[in-house]
């Protein structure tokens, strides 16, 4: 029944009452009834002001005859000198207004009609729509008030108002049910809502994650048919939500309990005199059970005959709710066409409207925590629900910190509630938390050791803790140890039976989790476990909620860092950011000057990653062959950006950018200094610079200060980034500084080069002296030309099946485009002026005459350390190689320096040389001079092999170079 039906239809006596209650709750005073008439005073606080409320029933229009409602107006005015009000329960029109008016000159008539009135009540009297079911209402009104009572996060320390916030928050699930399509017998998937789900005829099953609202569902169904009760004329309703723990303590007689709560309003107070039958033949009775899940077989099957017969004898139709597939409890139903719903995952809309909700419309924080649960992939790893996006809410609101600062919080909080709930099996009731726990803890770091995590056989995870308990003292009262672990099973919903066979974690997060909590209270002296194994993602989610149980571990990070600077290889790197980026956050409460260091060695693992990327590039590999420099430069940028964007890592990142500004500032400054560090310090800045800028750190004074920095700004590369930078934090916020900035660069003259990066293929930029952002290496390398540095990097990486060079490598130019001996040597001498700010400088010749003549021209400061193939400068850490020729074709070791024709590409097998047309004869029986015309295809090409028998003579330079260092290399031959 809709409101205008309820107006219509209620009686004089009801009516009159009802506006009583109404003008009293405007402010009026001394209200009374005079036939049709209300009379009652307004008070204020210089006068009291009588008013006359004339009620009239007919349908007022411009055709209703006005003689006799005007008389009785004026008679009305006449007794009391009130101001006069009409109120209609119909439409009031204009021209019956005009008509009474113009009968009327000497005072005001004022109407209320229809739809003022309906407002009226709404604010005054909302409960007039309700139906007239007194025992109803108030059971009604006890049903709500104990909805609102129940929640599981008033186990959790969490104040109440928040709580309060949270409950009155609905997002309606997403509900799916499979049907069977009746011509093809073929299985749909069908779109389901609540009104589906009650409109349903039949019992149902609801089938959920723990926390995936399943309760708060039945809760709201339960309302929605009260609110039903109120709209239309057929049987009311009476929803009746039941609790596990309340099945238990009835001693799963569901009749009894059912009873219990029908008492109060329909028995006095008194389960004898609840007559179920009689009252399921006046209402329709909605059982809502949550849930039976933690109950042995036996007892559920016990449950469901009594609800199957409930509803077969007396139309009792119930909803059971369960973490399991629904399809079991359908069967054990044994009722033709029930159907069980799946509460689906919340989607990216529900979410966004859950966290909207939680923040009053907050657009700021809304976005800003959406944002985080996105770039740090956590709607990825989280099962998302209603309850976990509650606990991240709470947290998010308390500290301003955004996941995965808190995610170990978050966790510890959805352990409490999930394993702390009451126990409703008698076997297992009294089972400590902390045992509880135990297990799954144990048992998530065996799954964790196991290869591909493989999870046991159900009959092996009890044979396992019963082996593992065998002699130890257990906090069991009555029960069994295989009657907890089958509790845990089948019902946290942390674990589950997989194919009816595997114990399985329901999501990995859990198996990361409670291996962390194994290590955090038992296995800390292992630690070095997490550290060794970080880059593995499992494991390196193990190590951040490891961090996150203390948040202040300096040891631990300096370890972690430790072991991110060992790293080698471009999976590593980008698992490396990642995992610095989130543990950084888990340890907001570490010494800042120790993250500091982190977030510096992430900085070096992105311009490593670089390099790995424009190899591949380079190689024409993979997906990266068509992408141009800037591009490459900006893939790793962007990953460290969303990494390291958080508020947590505010002052880590300012510290960082302090110190490198100062690096820079040295080397600008100081005139013996590698000035060819600046693109690689200029990288790292603007990158720092870039993620304090962003919206959830703003601290915008390094990046202002930054893009005006000339030695930046005349670097095509990095000025590319920092407009890009502008262009990603913000178009319009940026664009008079783009603006400004460009016409800066202008000014610098590089257009040219500027197109060329943009315009050009990899494969003529790099090792060019446009490709100058490098990874930042205590060890360089010079060489004569291009190809050798081509060759020698992919020799190093194919020898070692795949590692980064620990050295940089680059050839030693005059005019940028080709290289030679003797500017080898003039690198070479203008290197010893920063040679301190390197680990060794070492110059590679060919074992060539030109070569060999430069290796003995300078002996001057040198001392020969190997004969004829290695001298070290008398005062610095300067290295000179003649290329080490092998003993298998020592035939080029020849006494006359002009007969000396060994190259780089020498190396290669002389068939394979042949084959490729690489060499030529000479007059030398025997011996073979390089094409050099071709080396530049050669090299191309030979850099897509990966076979290390085509390297090996390598393999002699690089001990070499190895010795030098005093490094210990791995090669795979």
């Amino acid at each position: 029944m809709d409101k205008i039906e309820k107006l219509a239809s209620i009686n004089k006596s009801e009516y009159i009452k009802a506006l009583v209650q109404v003008i009293e709750k405007e402010g009026f005073i001394d209200v009374k009834v005079d036939s049709n008439t209300i009379v009652a005073t307004l008070k204020s606080m210089l006068s009291e002001t009588p008013h006359c409320f004339i009620l009239l029933d007919q349908r007022l229009s411009g055709t209703t005859d006005t003689e006799e409602i005007v008389n009785n107006i004026v008679k009305m005015q006449n007794k009391y000198s009130a101001n006069t009000t009409i109120i209609s329960k119909s439409y009031i029109s204009k021209g019956f207004k005009d008509r009474v008016n113009d009968s009327i000159k000497n005072f005001k008539v004022n109407y209320i009609d229809r739809d003022a009135l309906i407002a009226l009540m709404d604010k005054n009297f909302p409960d007039f729509w309700k139906h007239n079911d007194i025992k109803l209402l108030q059971y009604e009104k006890d049903y709500k008030n104990e909805m609102t009572k129940d929640n599981e996060l008033k186990q959790l320390n969490i104040p109440n108002e928040k709580i309060q916030k949270l409950v009155s928050i609905y997002i309606e699930p997403q509900l799916s049910t499979y049907t069977e399509d009746m011509k093809t017998h073929t299985p749909t998937k069908k779109r389901a809502t609540l009104t589906d789900v009650i409109d349903d005829g039949k019992p149902l099953v609801i089938s959920g994650l723990s926390g995936s609202g399943k309760s708060t569902l039945f809760k709201h169904a339960g309302e929605e048919l009260i609110l039903r009760n109120t709209s239309d004329h057929a049987k009311k309703r009476i929803p009746v939500y039941i609790t596990a723990m309340e099945i238990q303590n009835y001693n799963h007689e569901i009749n009894e309990l059912l009873k219990s709560k029908l008492a109060i309003r329909f028995g006095d107070g008194d389960t004898k005199k609840v007559d179920l039958q009689s009252i399921s033949q006046n209402y329709n009775i909605h059982l809502f059970v949550d849930s039976i899940d933690e109950f042995e077989e036996d007892k559920q099957t016990y449950i469901i005959k009594q609800l199957r017969n409930d509803f077969n004898n007396k139309g009792i139709k119930f909803y059971i709710g369960t973490r399991e597939s629904g399809d079991r409890f359908l069967e054990l139903m044994e009722i033709k066409n029930s159907q069980s719903y799946d509460i689906n995952r919340f989607n990216s809309d529900q979410i966004r409207r859950f966290i909207s909700t939680f923040f009053s419309g907050d657009e700021f924080k809304t976005d800003n925590l959406l944002n985080a649960l996105r770039e740090n992939k956590i709607i990825e790893k989280l099962p998302i629900t209603p309850l976990t996006l509650s606990l991240i809410s709470i947290l998010y609101e308390e500290t301003d910190f955004e996941i995965p600062a808190t995610i170990a919080d978050i966790y510890d909080n959805f352990n409490s509630l999930i394993i702390g709930k009451a126990v409703v099996s008698s076997k297992v009731e009294f089972i400590d938390i902390a045992f509880k726990e135990r297990i799954l803890s144990l048992y998530a770091t065996l799954l964790m050791n196991r290869p591909g995590h493989m999870p046991l056989t159900k009959e092996e995870f009890i044979q396992h803790f019963v082996d593992y308990f065998q002699g130890k003292t257990l906090p069991i009262k009555d029960a069994q140890l295989e009657d907890v672990l089958e509790y845990l099973i089948r019902n946290t919903g942390i674990l589950y039976l997989k194919e009816h066979k595997w114990v399985s974690f329901s999501h990995d997060s859990y198996m990361e989790y409670y291996t962390a909590v194994e290590y955090f209270k038992f296995k800390q002296k292992d630690e070095q476990e997490l550290i060794d194994n970080f880059t593995d993602l499992n494991w390196q989610n193990v190590a951040i909620f490891y961090a996150g149980k203390a948040k202040d571990m300096p040891h631990f990070t300096e370890q972690i860092n430790k072991k991110l600077k060992s790293l080698k290889r471009w999976d590593e790197y980008i698992s490396g950011i990642q995992g610095a980026g989130y543990l950084l956050q888990a340890l907001y409460m570490t010494d800042n000057q120790i993250r500091k260091d982190v977030v510096l060695t992430a900085l070096d693992l992105v311009l490593e990653s670089n390099e790995i990327i424009k190899k591949m590039a380079f190689d024409k590999k993979n997906l990266f062959k068509h992408f141009r420099l800037p591009i490459l430069h900006l893939l790793n940028f962007v990953h460290f950006f969303e990494m390291f964007n958080s508020i947590t890592l505010k002052v880590p990142l300012q510290l960082s950018y302090a110190e490198l500004m100062e690096q820079l500032k040295k080397i600008i400054e100081t005139d013996n200094s590698d000035k060819a560090k600046i693109p690689m310090l200029g990288y790292k800045l603007l990158e720092v610079a870039v993620t304090l800028q962003s919206d959830r750190i703003r601290d915008n004074q390094p990046f202002e200060t930054l893009v005006w920095n000339t030695e930046i700004l005349k670097n095509p590369s990095l000025y590319l980034l920092a407009d890009f930078s502008l262009a990603m934090l913000g178009k319009e916020k940026f664009k008079q500084l783009r603006i400004d900035l460009k016409k800066e660069y202008r000014k610098q003259s590089l257009s040219t080069a500027l197109q060329k990066i943009i315009e050009d293929p990899l494969t003529k930029i790099r090792f060019s002296v446009l490709d100058n952002i490098h990874a930042d290496r205590k060890v360089k390398i010079l060489v004569e030309g291009k190809t050798d540095v081509m060759l020698i990097e992919h020799a190093f990486v194919v020898l070692t099946d795949g590692q980064n060079p620990y050295w940089n490598i680059q050839m030693a130019t005059e005019h940028g485009d080709t290289g030679s001996s003797q500017a080898l040597s003039k690198t070479l001498e203008i290197s010893l002026s920063f040679a301190d700010d390197y680990d060794a400088i070492i110059a590679i010749y060919d074992h060539d005459n030109a070569g060999i003549s430069e290796y003995k021209r300078l002996e001057k400061d040198y001392d020969e350390i190997i004969p004829n193939t290695l001298k070290k400068h008398k005062n610095a850490n300067v290295y000179i190689i003649c290329l080490p020729v092998p003993g298998e074709v020592d035939k080029y070791l020849r006494t006359k320096q002009e007969f000396n024709f060994f190259e780089i590409e020498h190396y290669f097998p002389e068939q394979y040389l042949k084959e490729k047309d690489m060499i030529k004869e000479l007059d030398i029986p025997g011996l073979y001079e390089i094409k050099t015309k071709k080396k530049t295809e050669f090299a191309k090409e030979v850099c897509k092999s990966t076979d290390p028998e085509l390297f090996k003579y390598f393999k002699d330079l690089f001990d070499i170079i190895d010795k030098i260092t005093k490094t210990n290399i791995d090669y795979i031959i």
